[in-house]
């Protein structure tokens, strides 16, 4: 306050120059959102005695206090990060792995805020949850890192998605009452950006080929025209769920094979199927050369993000792609008849030294 005091005031005069004031506002204030209060005159009348008044906001007749709005600026953020974590460490997401997550909450405003809470629906049972707050007092600018925390329990549909993304709300209460809330963002407090965990796909596919000779005219040997009968295992030895599951077979074609079944329209990861193809194959004089029939089948799948996966087909395991090799019992024959004429040289009808008989083998 500067000025003063006023030597002498005349009786109806007035005075609006000699004082003037200046206050600088606290945090108490921008919280009330308004300053007020009252100054007192005083002055000395000609046999001595003091007079005074309190002062009025716009007149001299109800010496109501001086108030001052102060316009309200009440602002939160939050930044949710994310960490995924490989617990089995194979550098894929599975099923039952999951993501910690960390909030960075602040008071961007002016006014200091209560009852500051954090929500995600993400973060909530049976998968997720969070924990930490409310905080009581957050003041302006004041950043807190350490209160909220959440975790989430990759699902199947996260796996095949090959990521997560959500945001979380952060609300805190003004001075007045009212609420301020912000939609979090992944690495500032200006886009309001949702918050993206990118999982890495595993997409694997797994075939067996096996096989069975049919001996169908139960000699134990292999003949022309008898058959092979294949069966087909495909497995989803991935994480990721696959569609349109198809095996092909370059032996299984007409004219002397044949390949049905499929395609499988969607295979979960682990799971095995034994039924959906089956394979047939005449059996051909060059095989039954060979004794043996020795070939691979290819399954393939495709990922959630349209690309596809396959395997050249094992015969009793899915680590050592080996071809599945039917051996062909041998049956290996030679035939000879030998017949005999006796030359009768002389034609007495019987048999002299130095005669000889004829054989003719066939």
């Amino acid at each position: 306050m500067t000025g003063g005091p006023i030597a002498t005031l005349a009786p109806g005069a007035t005075d609006t120059t000699t004082f003037s004031g200046s206050y600088t506002i606290q945090q108490s204030d921008i919280d009330a959102q308004s300053v007020s209060n009252q100054a007192t005159a005083t002055g000395t009348t000609p046999d001595g005695d003091d007079v005074s008044d309190l002062s009025d906001d716009n007149s001299n007749l109800e010496n109501d206090p001086t108030d001052t709005n102060l316009p309200e600026d009440s602002e939160i953020s939050i930044i949710k990060t994310s960490v995924f974590n490989d617990e089995n460490g194979d550098g894929f997401a599975q099923l039952g792995e999951t993501i910690s997550y960390s909030f960075e909450v602040t008071n961007s405003g002016a006014t200091t805020l209560t009852n500051v809470t954090v929500t995600d629906p993400l973060l909530v049972a049976p998968s997720g949850s969070l924990t930490g707050g409310p905080i009581a007092s957050l003041a302006p600018g004041a950043v807190d890192t350490t209160t909220f925390s959440g975790s989430y329990t990759i699902q199947q549909s996260d796996i095949d998605a090959q990521s997560v993304s959500n945001q979380a709300t952060a609300t805190g209460t003004t001075p007045d009452g009212d609420d301020v809330s912000d939609l979090s963002d992944d690495n500032s407090n200006l886009e309001d950006d949702p918050t993206d965990t990118n999982l890495p796909e595993d997409s694997e596919i797994s075939i067996i080929k096996t096989s069975v000779f049919n001996d169908e005219n139960g000699d134990g040997f292999a003949q022309l025209g008898e058959t092979i009968s294949y069966s087909f295992e495909v497995t989803n030895s991935g994480a990721t769920t696959l569609t349109n599951v198809t095996v092909t077979d370059p032996l299984l074609v007409a004219p002397s094979g044949s390949l049905t079944g499929g395609p499988i329209a969607s295979l979960a990861p682990g799971a095995v199927d034994t039924a959906t193809f089956s394979g047939s194959y005449t059996i051909q004089q060059s095989d039954i050369d060979a004794q043996s029939v020795s070939n691979q089948a290819t399954a393939t799948g495709t990922t959630p993000d349209g690309d596809d996966v396959s395997d050249l087909s094992d015969d009793n395991s899915n680590l050592e792609n080996d071809p599945t090799d039917t051996n062909l019992p041998e049956d290996s024959e030679i035939s000879i008849i030998k017949t005999s004429v006796f030359n009768d040289e002389n034609g007495d009808g019987f048999a002299q030294l130095a005669r000889r008989s004829a054989t003719a083998l066939r």
